[in-house]
This record gives structure tokens, sequence and C-alpha cells, in this order.
């Protein structure tokens, strides 16, 4: 899954949200199993500037959204949205922020039983 570069992007790296239609819900996706080296492999400065590391938890590379695409595409009513990720702003946090503050409204989808990811993704629901 390929799109045009967007201006401002992260080349190689997309944000996903999965729809449920059944029960009228969106869950923003992001890896629950990064570890710091890999993050910092696509980020460098979250060594430094840690709060960082959300917004790369926050992206999939190509490889993961077709392993998603194909494992969503399995459950009936339920469509993963796929998007360019923009490069990360010093002034953001990502999703997985809200893991460090006690809130424990995750989706662990990966978790599920038969699920065939071969990486943790978990969801924030929006409201």
């Amino acid at each position: 899954m390929t799109f045009p570069p967007m201006e401002g992007g992260w080349l190689g790296r997309y944000r996903a949200t999965v729809v449920i239609e059944k029960f009228h819900l969106m869950f923003d996706l992001f890896r629950s199993d990064m570890d710091w080296s890999e993050a910092a492999g696509l980020l460098p400065t979250c060594r430094e500037r840690p709060h960082l590391r959300t917004l790369v938890e926050g992206t999939f590379d190509e490889r993961q959204v077709e392993a998603m695409k194909e494992w969503f595409e399995k459950r009936p009513g339920t469509t993963l949205e796929v998007r360019p990720a923009a490069t990360p702003d010093a002034r953001d946090l990502g999703v997985s922020a809200l893991a460090a503050t006690g809130l424990d409204n995750f989706y662990c989808f990966s978790e599920e039983t038969g699920c065939s990811l071969d990486f943790g993704v978990w969801g924030w629901p929006r409201p």
C-alpha cells in the first residue's frame, strides 16, 4: 500500500483507525509493543524527548498496514482507515500517552484469540 507523498509527511509511516460499524465505534490504533531502540531508530530525538515515543508508537510501516488490513478484513463490518503520518511535532503527544495516565479504555486487538498479527496493536476509542 503506497500513498502519494504528503507535504510535511513522514515517508513510509502511516496512521490507522479501525471502524466497527455494528457498534458505531472508531479506534485510533497504536503499537503496544514498540521498544525504545525501535522508536529511536525511527525518530532519534525521542531519546532526548521521551514523549515523542508516543508519536512513533502511533505509526505503522507498510508491512504492518498490509497485515492489519488482511486481519481486519476478516471481521465483518470492520474497516481499516489508513493515512500517511505527518512528521512528528515536538509539541504533540500520541494516543499511547493515555496509557501512562492510568486510563483503561484501550482495546487490545492483538491479544484477541486467533490474532495473526506479529506485533502489538491496541486501540483508543474516539468519543
